[in-house]
């Protein structure tokens, strides 16, 4: 038997159902992908791992995906080098998943997750 899986009417039905985070830069409020384009996310791990191989021209076209021609008037406009590594950055962690209200937290550096060690980061609560 055939199947068909429609995947532009499956993404097209997603992207409508949710909205992605939202930013302001220079007054002006930008509503983002709701999820992360594969170019911020290898962007953002670069940065990360290896910034003296990033150029600034790499950092300007991934921009350039998420704001379009409004990077040109910021780069017009002056907008510093240190801004953009900080935008890039800051954009791409957007879309990290943020823990769930009740969800278990990892303990704290040196913290353990036994309840019965003096260090533990749940010791000395009462359920």
């Amino acid at each position: 038997m055939a199947r068909h899986v429609d995947f532009d009417a499956d993404w097209d039905r997603f992207a409508r159902s949710q909205s992605g985070p939202t930013i302001t830069i220079y007054g002006a409020e930008h509503v983002l992908p709701v999820s992360a384009p594969v170019a911020v996310v290898l962007m953002r791990w670069k940065l990360i791992t290896d910034p003296e191989s990033v150029t600034l021209d790499q950092i300007l076209d991934v921009l350039r995906l998420l704001f379009g021609d409004t990077v040109e008037r910021w780069v017009d406009d002056g907008i510093e080098r240190m801004r953009l590594y900080h935008l890039i950055i800051t954009v791409a962690a957007m879309w990290d998943p943020e823990p769930d209200e009740g969800e278990a937290q990892p303990p704290a550096t040196g913290a353990t997750t036994d309840p019965s060690s003096p260090t533990s980061s749940t010791a000395g609560t009462t359920s």
